[in-house]
């Protein structure tokens, strides 16, 4: 039963539909329901395409995305599956990519303040990307190309770096030593909550003493 008028579709670049629907109000809702549905669309074509805060979660993608030029600000793609994904100019900022397969190029990409927890970007062309405020913890950036890329205010603990190509020795010096910082910093203050846990175990454990025979 159609809800809406119109009728849209996700093609590939060829031109081939991969899937249509008209039971959704936009192109956005098209592709969460292709998502949900769990609809092959290897090579779709959405180039331009507003997908702001769509919700892709999980999302198997691999293949050949085409979303060159799209908007996907604040759209939520953690623990999608983009391998293979060409992203030129694509506007990320904002977008949740924790724990995302994104070898893949995104020249000229906003990913400004995007959650790149985790993500695993091995391999991948981020050439010129904008970066500003991200965070990068613990992401693999094993030889990435990060020629050109904005790192303001990055967060960058526990980054793994290695191989990855950078514009200069200065940045690529700099990059590794605040990844390994962080990473240091972190375990100290781990280390610190586990052993202040000890500590106020054992003086649990003290009082509970105290207070039994204090009761004899």
């Amino acid at each position: 039963m159609a809800l809406f008028d119109k009728t849209y579709k996700i093609k590939d670049i060829e031109g081939k539909v991969l899937f249509k629907s008209n039971k959704v109000k936009d192109i956005r809702g098209c592709l969460e329901l292709a998502v949900k549905e769990k609809v092959n669309l290897k090579g779709a074509n959405l180039e331009g395409a507003d997908l702001e805060k769509a919700n892709l979660e999980g999302a198997d993608l691999r293949g050949g995305l085409y979303c060159m030029n799209a908007n996907l600000a604040g759209a939520n793609l953690e623990g999608a599956d983009l391998r293979g994904a060409y992203c030129m100019n694509a506007n990320l900022e904002g977008a949740n990519l924790k724990n995302t397969n994104f070898n893949t190029t995104i020249i000229k990409t906003n990913l400004k303040e995007a959650n790149l927890k985790g993500a695993n970007l091995e391999g991948a062309n981020l050439e010129e990307v904008y970066l500003e405020g991200a965070d990068l913890k613990r992401a693999d950036l094993k030889g990435a190309n990060l020629i050109n890329i904005n790192l303001d205010n990055v967060k960058m603990e526990g980054a793994d770096f290695t191989g990855a190509t950078f514009s200069s020795d200065e940045i690529k010096n700099n990059c590794i030593r605040r990844s390994k910082e962080g990473k240091d910093a972190t375990d100290k203050v781990a280390k610190k909550e586990y052993d202040d846990k000890l500590i106020k175990d054992a003086q649990d454990k003290i009082k509970a003493a105290m207070l039994g025979k204090n009761q004899r």
